[in-house]
């Protein structure tokens, strides 16, 4: 059997944050307020480029998260310039959901991301689960590069 500690809960930013990191996102939305009105960007599909490696007792993650979607409601008509400052506010955005998810992760000594098994199956005979001593987790050092491509309707 294995171990069975307290449950920790996600908010929804967390949880939205842990399925963009995960590659689980299909039709996501976005939404934001501008000084002109309101913007929403719709089904969002992501791709995750992952490199997990162990460095000075510490889980150092390189991920590399690609977003499309589609503008669905803007205030005003869409140009190359809007668009492209559209493409920089959602990537900002969801930076920070992931941003959250690494905290939850961290603050709570858990693993939802999977990345101390990814470890344990890249190094095995560097890196045991003996070898981690009392650590069933390690911390999560994160480098996420967010990429958002956004298309308008028409």
């Amino acid at each position: 059997m294995g171990k069975s500690g307290p449950a920790y809960v996600m908010t929804p930013d967390e949880t939205l944050g842990w399925a963009y990191l995960q590659a689980k996102v299909i039709k996501g939305v976005l939404t934001w307020n501008t000084p002109l009105g309101r913007v929403s960007v719709d089904r969002l599909r992501d791709h995750v480029k992952a490199r997990v490696r162990y460095q000075h007792g510490r889980v150092a993650v390189t991920e590399e998260v690609t977003t499309n979607g589609y503008v669905a409601q803007t205030p005003v008509s869409l140009t190359q310039a809007r668009l492209f400052t559209m493409d920089k506010t959602a990537q900002h955005q969801i930076l920070i959901l992931c941003l959250k998810a690494i905290r939850f992760a961290d603050r709570t000594h858990t693993d939802p991301f999977g990345y101390t098994r990814k470890l344990l199956w890249q190094y095995p005979g560097q890196l045991s689960a003996r070898n981690l001593g009392q650590q069933d987790v390690l911390p999560i050092d994160a480098q996420i590069r967010v990429k958002v491509h956004l298309r308008g309707e028409g």
